[in-house]
Formats: structure tokens, C-alpha cells, sequence
């Protein structure tokens, strides 16, 4: 097993099987050898270290690593006989299964994470998996009584009615986002709530009524409708795209309960709407319909200065200019927008993306949706599908297949999968979590 590039410490509860000389019941020692001082672990003689996994299906790999004074060369599970006595330390890492739409991650917690290896006996270290609640759903904010609904992603396959797998009643709305542990952010939906909330994963795996774990408010924002959009960035910072012409920070230390103030504000904007990162850690944003990319060598310090890239988008045929404001990447890094206004979905290419200043350019491709579609929310699967919001209970797919061929308002591309459900009024922001392979985004597996 190769181990993957993680922080452990991030992924694990651990406690120490400690060993003692006075103690034969403590686990790590089951003879008692005693005689070797205050939580010491002898290093005479050898013997056996057994790990466990449990709670994985059979074609779901652990992610484990074992250290020690003769740790074993490979990290899989199993018992591991004639080692040399002393202290050795197995830790593990999250793991996710293949779902083509989203997939199910997989969170350790270990018995132990040191174990005391002793002359003559055995010592096991059990490591269980279950999966995150939030993980092999599509999440979304309804615009229903239920303001925060998911549904899971075997129901997604196909066109069908369904009702949402998990409703949640609490004062979440019109964005949602992950960060890296599967807790779900959200806007505050009416001018009464907190203007961000968060929900912490372990509540989301079924229906109810939730209070939020967070519910914060930022100063800086003293006009309504407060935020537009948000995303996290490579480091766990929230940004937030907001009235006042402004794009502010919220440092990932401080993403807690209560007023929080910005850390950094970007100012100086005309009508700033959605927020993203590319695989750079640049910032896009939609301004006043055009896409606008900011360094990520000048985000740690406020700025009212112009973009470093602004680009204003023909449609493929040449024949209307679009307006950006929701903002997604796919997994080529090729920038997709919606534009609400005259309902296109486009896309501008990776390479043009690149170089600076001012440019006007034509899309890659421009998809025309239904005329009645609500474009709220777009957001890209495991196969490269993006979902997008529709009219009054319903979103749907467009496929990878789809997203390659421009079409014209004279004839809008269905997607080949739509959803309706009661369980959604009109759907806002979209979310998965994890994001997909490849992806730019904070909640990704590492």
C-alpha cells in the first residue's frame, strides 16, 4: 500500500496502549512482563502485532501506515509475527470507494495508535472505518421548508421523481459548500438569519431539525443581500462574495461561532457574483458578467486594484456576448460559467485562461438550456457531468457527451438526466462531497 500525502493527525482520534509493570490487564501487555520503568516499552526479544481493519467493503482498500523499530515494508492489514520488540505506531487515512457520480469517504478511528510490541505475545491494533454522512450524495440548498436537502447518488443515475434522501429544517440557503472534514457550510437564507452557518457532517447522515454547530456574521458586511457566493481555498480559508462591491476573507482559524471579522477584503468590483479557485490557487470571479482571475501571489492583503486577467465571452457562434456568474472548473481546468440572464451554460478553455489584462474571446462551447431554467447552482461529478439547477422542482445532468456540442436557444440541450422532486422549491447552490478527482476544490480527497 502506498501511502497517500496526508495529515494524519487530521484523520485520527488515537489513545496510547501504554505499558505497565504493574498492570497485567492494560492492553499491550497481556503477561505482564513488568521491570522496565514508567511507561517504557522493552525492546528485548520479539513478537507479534496484529492490525485489524474493519467497516470497509471488500473492494475499498485501507490506507494505513505502520512505524516502528522492524516495521513491516508493506501497510496493509494483518498479523505481523517475529518483530523486534519496542514501540510501534499505525495510523490510517481516509478512503473512498468508485461511485461514477460521487463517491462514499471512508473515516478511520483507531483502538490505538502506539502499540507495545513484547517478547512473546501479541498485540492488536484494530482500525474501523464508516463512512462520512455527507459523502455519495448530491447536496443542495431547496428553497423549501426543508432548507437543506441531499439526494443520494444511486438515486441519481437516470431521469426519475424522488424525494430527497435527507431533508434537514434548519436556516441554511442559497450557497452551500464543504470543507475537508464534510461539514456543510450555507448562506444565511433570509435577512434574519446568520449570514453563514455550518452543520457538522456526523448530523446529515438522516433527516431533522438542526440547530448550526457555527452561525457567523462579518461586519464588513453591512448590506443586503450579504453574500453572493463562497469558497474555500487550498488552505481552509472561506471567501465570500459580497454586496458592497467587496470579496472578503475569512481566515480558516477563524471560522468560528459569533462576529467574524475579514482578514482580507477585495474591493472595487461592479457586480460580483460567483467565486472560484483554479489548480493555482488563483481567484475567478464573475464581475459584471465578465470572468476575472486575481493572482494568488496578491491574496494574503486587501486590494482595490484591477483583475490580472478579465475576460468577456462571445458565445461559440459569435452572435451574443454572455454574461458569467456562477463559476465552475472541470477536471481539465477549463473554466465553466452559467449565465442567468440568457440561461447558456459556456466554457473558456484552459489555455486562454492563461497570460493578462483585458481580452475578448469566444467560447469554447456555449450550451442553451430551457428557457424557464433557473441557473442557480452548477457543479461537476466523478464522470465530468455537471449539474445544474432547472425550473420549479427540478435540476438535472448534462454529460460529459453533452458538454462537448454547442447548441442555440432555437434548440436547448435537455439534459439527459432530470430529477424532480416536492423536496425542492428552486434549488440553489449545488455540492458534492468529496470533490471529484481532479478538481481545484478544498474538499477533495488527498
Amino acid at each position: 500500500m502506498i501511502l497517500r500525502s496526508v495529515s494524519w493527525a487530521l484523520l485520527l482520534a488515537p489513545f496510547t496502549l501504554a505499558c505497565s509493570a504493574d498492570d497485567t490487564d492494560v492492553p499491550g501487555n497481556p503477561q505482564g512482563t513488568g521491570g522496565f520503568g514508567d511507561g517504557e516499552c522493552p525492546s528485548n526479544g520479539r513478537g507479534t502485532l496484529v492490525v485489524e481493519v474493519l467497516g470497509l467493503p471488500a473492494e475499498v482498500e485501507p490506507d494505513i501506515g505502520i512505524s516502528g523499530p522492524d516495521a513491516p515494508g508493506s501497510g496493509e492489514p494483518g498479523t505481523f509475527e517475529d518483530l523486534i520488540a519496542g514501540t510501534y505506531t499505525v495510523l490510517a487515512a481516509r478512503v473512498g470507494d468508485f461511485d461514477p457520480i460521487v463517491r462514499t469517504v471512508y473515516e478511520p478511528s483507531i483502538t490505538s495508535a502506539t502499540a507495545c510490541v513484547q517478547d512473546d505475545s501479541e498485540v492488536t491494533v484494530t482500525i474501523e472505518y464508516a463512512p462520512i454522512p455527507t459523502s455519495n450524495k448530491l447536496w443542495m440548498a431547496s428553497g423549501a421548508d426543508a432548507e437543506l436537502v441531499a439526494f443520494s447518488s444511486f438515486d441519481l443515475s437516470e431521469t426519475a421523481a424522488l424525494d430527497a434522501t435527507v431533508a434537514i429544517d434548519g436556516p441554511g440557503g442559497k450557497e452551500v459548500a464543504f470543507d475537508q472534514n464534510g461539514n456543510l457550510w450555507a448562506l444565511g437564507p433570509t435577512a434574519t438569519d446568520p449570514m453563514l452557518v455550518r452543520f457538522d457532517a456526523a448530523e446529515l447522515g438522516e433527516s431533522a431539525e438542526l440547530v448550526p454547530t457555527f452561525a457567523v456574521n462579518v461586519p464588513e458586511i453591512p448590506c443586503l443581500p450579504a453574500i453572493r457566493s463562497m469558497a474555500f481555498d487550498a488552505d481552509g480559508n472561506l471567501w465570500l462574495s459580497a454586496c458592497g462591491e467587496q470579496v472578503l476573507r475569512i481566515a480558516a482559524a477563524d471560522l468560528t461561532s459569533g462576529q467574524v471579522t475579514a482578514d482580507v477584503v477585495f474591493s472595487g468590483f461592479v457586480d460580483n457574483q460567483g467565486i472560484a479557485f483554479d489548480a493555482d490557487g488563483n481567484l475567478w470571479v464573475a464581475d459584471e458578467g465578465f470572468m476575472t482571475r486575481y493572482d494568488a501571489s496578491r491574496l494574503d492583503e486587501s486590494d482595490s486594484g484591477p483583475s490580472d486577467r478579465n475576460l468577456a465571452v462571445s458565445d461559440a457562434f459569435e452572435t451574443d456576448v454572455l454574461a458569467a456568474d456562477k463559476l465552475a472548473f472541470d477536471q481539465a481546468g477549463n473554466l465553466w460559467a452559467a449565465d442567468f440572464g440568457s440561461n447558456y451554460i459556456f466554457m473558456v478553455g484552459a489555455p486562454t485562461l492563461e497570460g493578462s489584462g483585458v481580452e475578448d474571446v469566444v467560447a469554447d462551447v456555449s450550451i442553451a438550456v430551457d428557457p424557464d431554467a433557473l441557473l442557480y447552482g452548477l457543479t461537476f461529478d466523478e464522470s465530468n457531468g455537471l449539474w445544474i439547477t432547472l425550473d420549479s422542482e427540478r435540476f438535472g445532468k448534462l454529460t460529459a457527451a453533452q458538454l462537448g456540442e454547442s447548441s442555440g436557444p432555437g434548440a436547448p440541450t435537455a439534459p439527459e438526466v432530470i430529477i424532480q422532486s416536492s423536496s425542492i422549491g428552486n434549488a440553489g447552490g449545488l455540492a458534492f462531497f468529496p470533490a471529484p478527482a481532479g478538481l481545484p476544490l478544498y474538499h477533495a480527497l488527498p
